[in-house]
């Protein structure tokens, strides 16, 4: 079975590379498996796990503690040339031990998502602009946008130093109730834009530009909240419209030190 597992990965890969002259094609599995075992205490609803929902504090409610299952795989296939690159993982994720989820008697449960799906190329006749294409992490600031998204990203080098980022990341595409309005026409889902431009002056020091726009042009029906828990615009794009531009600036230096050898 095993024998014909790569066999079918190999074929994939050849013909993901077909237009290139390269066929052979190196191959990773990796693997990231948690088991986690946590006790919160009586103010465990700050967190979406307590009974609650989250949000408040409670006194006079039991502790709650549970153990859970977080496992990610992934492959990645890379041809020799190091022209394409294929990823897909998968994660069973947030299966507590005893519960329905999957973690009950027999393990029944759906509980397998599709956690990365995408190739990286090298754009055709340069050295070094790649596009990535499908569901990947992307991210324009750490602090401000990073996320995994069905995107198209164009990245590379402008020379003397300055790297760019292009990027449009698909969201929500579709109203609450599952049907898009009749008024609904064009970019009508959470649609996300950026562009990076950053210059490495030293090996220790990076600057640079970022500029994120989000829009969501779908109907707005009703009133929606916003909480200190759930304030990105993912968790309001469900039959929300707004239009917001983000800009800024980051730098990042790291020096490595050393106190030197104690005796």
């Amino acid at each position: 079975m095993k024998r014909n597992i790569l066999a079918t990965a190999i074929a994939g890969m050849t013909t993901l590379s077909g237009s290139w002259a390269a066929t052979a094609a190196e191959i990773e599995f990796h693997g990231d498996m948690d088991n986690r075992f946590q006790a919160y205490t009586n103010q465990r609803d700050w967190f979406s796990g307590g009974n609650s929902g989250g949000g408040t504090l409670k006194d006079d409610e039991p502790t709650e503690s549970f153990g859970e299952v977080k496992y990610r795989f992934w492959a990645k296939a890379t041809s020799d040339d190091k022209k394409v690159t294929g990823v897909f993982a998968t994660e069973i994720g947030g299966i507590r031990y005893g519960e329905g989820s999957g973690g009950d008697y027999s393990g029944d449960g759906v509980n397998i998502e599709t956690r990365w799906a995408y190739v990286d190329f090298l754009v055709p006749n340069t050295l070094d602009q790649r596009v990535s294409l499908g569901l990947q992490p992307v991210s324009v600031n750490r602090h401000v946008w990073t996320e995994t998204a069905t995107a198209a990203v164009w990245k590379g080098s402008l020379g003397s130093g300055f790297d760019y980022q292009l990027l449009w990341g698909r969201g929500d595409s579709s109203n609450e109730s599952g049907v898009d309005s009749e008024q609904d026409e064009g970019w009508d889902g959470a649609d996300n834009f950026a562009i990076n431009l950053n210059k490495r002056y030293s090996p220790n020091l990076s600057a640079g530009l970022f500029y994120l726009y989000q829009m969501n042009d779908q109907i707005a029906e009703g009133v929606g909240t916003v909480n200190s828990r759930e304030y990105e615009l993912k968790s309001i794009a469900d039959n929300s419209k707004y239009s917001v531009s983000s800009f800024g600036v980051e730098m990042d230096y790291g020096q490595e030190t050393s106190l030197g050898a104690c005796s």
